[in-house]
């Protein structure tokens, strides 16, 4: 639960400034990862995460699996005629 809620203020927070981070290019994802990385960092970490191998292998052999499959992978690729992305 207070994983849920410290996420949620971190959204709260670039919400209420980005449109100034947006000058600099920094995106919620990119918030959220540096997020993440600071709060489970360290010999003392705020968060502590206890994954099974096996587990957290499936999840993402199914997110792997479906990526290709959401269109997002065709931004990568120039149309055949016109030589930039469809994104």
């Amino acid at each position: 639960m207070l994983a849920l809620v410290v996420i949620m203020a971190i959204l709260l927070a670039w919400a209420l400034v980005a449109g100034r981070l947006a000058r600099w290019s920094i995106t919620a994802p990119l918030t959220m990862v540096v997020a993440g990385v600071a709060l489970t960092a360290g010999s003392n970490p705020v968060f502590r995460f206890d994954l099974e191998t096996a587990s957290s292998e499936r999840v993402v052999e199914v997110v792997l699996a479906i990526l290709p499959l959401s269109g997002w992978a065709f931004c990568f690729y120039p149309e055949p005629d016109s030589g930039y992305s469809r994104c």
